[in-house]
């Protein structure tokens, strides 16, 4: 009797540890899935104000430091803070976005002949280059804004002049959370787009 009271209680013990454990997984939230933006930023007709340079220009990615270049999203609370948000990635490094979104403004505005990127190994006679350094959500009071930022220097390859060097930035109200942001630094990076095409029109006369 008491061997088989032993196992009967053990038997007990068992299935309610059994129950226990599935009510708990049954009420655990689920675990939040990794979500991927792109910006979009230089697909739309821009124009350069002007006529366009004759010959192509070659475009290498962006320069990057830092955590600006990673593919986890930046947000900003203080001045001296910056933090990356869980979940919440770039499709690519912004390095490489920003690249992509300038071949296509200055493709779109016909700034010049032809517009390429280093890998095509196209016969350049002028480079654009750029060095990202602000690409981020300022959060705090209400749905916070974004601040885009970034310079763009362009040089004639032969003899090696410099025509433009710049330095592009604004500031944008943001919508709500993360998507709202990326919105917004979309719609940012096309009105810099839409000015440095300009100057470099300027620059190239």
């Amino acid at each position: 009797m008491t061997h088989s009271f032993l196992i009967d209680a053990v038997r007990r013990i068992l299935l309610l540890a059994f129950a226990g454990a599935l009510l708990a997984s049954c009420s655990s939230p689920p675990v939040p899935t990794d979500t991927f933006y792109n910006l979009t930023a230089g697909r739309t007709a821009m124009s350069a104000g002007g006529s366009s340079i004759s010959g192509t220009v070659e475009v290498p990615p962006f320069r990057a430091e830092g955590v600006v270049n990673e593919r986890a999203i930046i947000y900003r609370q203080t001045d001296t803070t910056q933090k990356q948000y869980t979940y919440h990635y770039w499709s690519e490094p912004p390095s490489i976005m920003l690249q992509r979104s300038l071949i296509d403004a200055v493709r779109a505005s016909k700034t010049f002949d032809q517009a390429a990127a280093p890998e095509f190994r196209a016969d350049r006679d002028y480079e654009l280059i750029g060095t990202l350094r602000r690409l981020e959500h300022v959060v705090g009071s209400g749905s916070g804004k974004v601040v885009v930022e970034f310079d763009v220097g362009l040089r004639r390859i032969r003899g090696n002049d410099s025509l433009l060097l710049k330095t592009y930035r604004t500031e944008r109200t943001a919508g709500r959370g993360v998507s709202g942001a990326v919105s917004a630094m979309s719609t940012a990076l096309d009105e810099l787009l839409a000015d440095m095409v300009k100057d470099i029109a300027a620059a190239g006369r």
